[in-house]
């Protein structure tokens, strides 16, 4: 049982609340959950609707949460020079096909752009692959 509910029947002190809990935590440490154990957890939880007012609760909790500014960075260096599976492409392409920015999000994007010096080898492979497709010259398709 978890401790917040024994405390709750037996009107613990929050002392001994977190006595009980972390007895719990260490009887449950280094415990191996077998796969069989995890399907049954996963089938378990698999279409349950969590109410509104939790979910509302967690939005609340972390709006307006300010992270550093080296955070952002730092995720963006981990991430940068990843190289996906093809397998990984083609499911994240599959997913993003059919999805149509608003035209608000296309003047942000639009605006993120401008005025920042194109890449000349960037420029050159666009080039070509339109030469290839012989599309080259007849405006965008």
């Amino acid at each position: 049982m978890a401790a917040w509910y024994i405390a709750k029947r037996l009107i613990l002190t929050p002392d001994e609340c977190a006595e009980i809990g972390a007895k719990i935590s260490v009887a449950l440490k280094g415990r191996i959950i077998t796969p069989e154990w995890r399907q049954k957890i996963s089938a378990a939880l698999k279409g349950r609707k969590i109410p509104r007012h939790i979910v509302d609760g967690w939005t609340a909790k972390k709006k307006g949460r300010k992270f550093p500014s080296e955070f952002g960075q730092a995720i963006s260096d981990r991430q940068r020079g990843r190289v996906y599976s093809a397998e990984s492409r083609l499911k994240m392409s599959i997913s993003h096909q059919g999805h149509k920015a608003s035209d608000a999000t296309k003047l942000k994007m639009s605006l993120a752009r401008k005025g920042k010096p194109k890449n000349p080898d960037a420029i050159a492979r666009m080039v070509a692959t339109r030469y290839a497709r012989g599309s080259y010259g007849q405006g965008v398709r």
